[in-house]
């Protein structure tokens, strides 16, 4: 609905993994979206998890 509010993937970076990846047509080039989305992400879920668990042990009551 609306694009704008997300943060726009760096175009030099994009074309260098399109080159990496040797995608050759538009289907590969989604195929490597998904695996760049799929990598950030699972980044950002693992720094949160770790955060959050530090967190909880540092404030853990009982001790």
């Amino acid at each position: 609905m609306r694009p704008e509010i997300f943060s726009v993937f760096p175009k030099p970076l994009a074309e260098y993994l399109v080159t990496l990846h040797g995608a050759q047509n538009a289907e590969e080039v989604a195929d490597l979206e998904l695996v760049v989305a799929l990598c950030l992400s699972l980044a950002i879920v693992s720094a949160l998890t770790l955060l959050v668990y530090f967190i909880w042990h540092r404030v853990k009551p009982g001790r």
